[in-house]
């Protein structure tokens, strides 16, 4: 079974920043690609991450619309499920409801229906 049999939820394409963090140290990442409950990112640092790590990911929205008071970020915690030198597909789920509304809501943004 390959990735694409696997997934609930299809991918779409997404140029946006985030942080990628583990128990012990964070990394700047550039997302490529995205659903309610993964992503495919870029890592270009060095990075020593497993298949089955635990990580956080903060997602920066920079033109998503947000409600007054709340900054245009996602935190997502997750699992790094692949890796592929410096390309990443980890699953995750919203670390709050706060931050799921907010994932619908870009999701929505990019005209997907979920």
């Amino acid at each position: 079974m390959n990735n694409d049999d696997r997934r609930t939820h299809p991918r779409y394409p997404l140029r946006a920043f985030a942080e990628l963090g583990s128990s012990d140290k964070e990394w700047a990442a550039h997302v490529l690609d995205i659903s309610y409950d993964g992503a495919r990112i870029a890592l270009l640092d060095d990075y020593h991450l497993c298949a089955g790590d635990a990580i956080q990911l903060r997602l920066e929205v920079p033109e998503m619309k947000v409600p007054k008071n709340t900054m245009p970020y996602i935190h997502l915690n997750g699992t790094l499920v692949h890796q592929q030198e410096h390309m990443l597909g980890i699953q995750y789920e919203p670390a709050s409801a706060e931050d799921a509304e907010l994932l619908k809501n870009l999701l929505s943004n990019l005209n997907i229906s979920i």
